[in-house]
């Protein structure tokens, strides 16, 4: 009976500590988003302007101008014995203009990642897709926080 009670004591305490994730909603950004330029890499490009459509408030009145420049390289890392690439170092960089009320920089993030060769190229190129996508994902969240801050 102790144990019952003690344990329905701590679940109320600790559902009342008001802990919530960062990103449980998305509308709490403060900041309306326009994209004025994209330069480089059309699918980082348009995989950007999804995400930032998709975190901008369009409702807000501080609003920020961004001009964005991706690249992304895939490069040899290893070969087999007859030159066959094994292993690849997927990379992406992406640079933002920003200009604003409040804020005028510039920011650039990158992130990296290696992959094995898949026999099956079709495969091969929608796993490097997924990696594109998990890229931008990762850094217009560094975006966000950033701008947030």
């Amino acid at each position: 009976m102790k144990n019952c009670f003690l344990i329905f004591f701590l679940i109320f305490i600790l559902n009342g500590c008001g802990f919530e994730p960062i990103y449980s909603n998305k509308d709490t950004s403060n900041y309306k988003i326009t994209i004025l330029e994209n330069k480089g890499d059309v699918i980082l490009n348009n995989l950007v302007n999804r995400e930032l459509k998709r975190i901008s408030n369009n409702n807000s009145l501080n609003e920020y101008k961004i001009k964005v420049n991706s690249k992304f390289d895939k490069i040899i890392i290893s070969k087999d014995s007859k030159g066959s690439p094994l292993e690849f170092e997927l990379s992406a960089k992406i640079s933002f203009e920003i200009n604003g009320e409040e804020l005028n920089k510039s920011m650039s993030f990158k992130e990296k990642q290696n992959m094995k060769k898949i026999s099956d190229l079709f495969q091969q190129t929608n796993y490097e897709n997924i990696i594109k996508e998990n890229f931008v994902t990762s850094i217009v969240r560094k975006l966000s926080l950033k701008l947030y801050k």
